[in-house]
């Protein structure tokens, strides 16, 4: 085996790295309380309002957990999205 020298930075996971001061701050400020969960919560209903703010009124909103989920999620449903389009159309997705 060889001994490599580690980058400093990689693009390998998010895992990799610490959480940004900001983010760590936000998650201190939620964590007060009971909230209910999956979806029938304040945050979940503020942060699926933020999206359809951007991506339009109609967008369906998943939280998923994991990178390997969110990956494979975001996989399917942009090949799903995609062979509902005409072909011709397909550069605009």
């Amino acid at each position: 085996m060889k001994n490599r020298t580690k980058p400093s930075r990689s693009f390998a996971s998010d895992n990799n790295a610490g959480v940004h001061p900001r983010i760590l701050r936000a998650i201190a400020a939620a964590n007060k309380g009971h909230v209910v969960a999956y979806g029938d919560d304040g945050y979940t209903q503020a942060a699926v309002k933020k999206f359809r703010e951007h991506l339009g009124k109609d967008v369906a909103v998943f939280f998923v957990f994991g990178g390997a989920l969110r990956l494979r999620t975001s996989t399917s449903m942009s090949a799903a999205r995609l062979r509902s389009l005409p072909a011709a159309s397909c550069f605009q997705c």
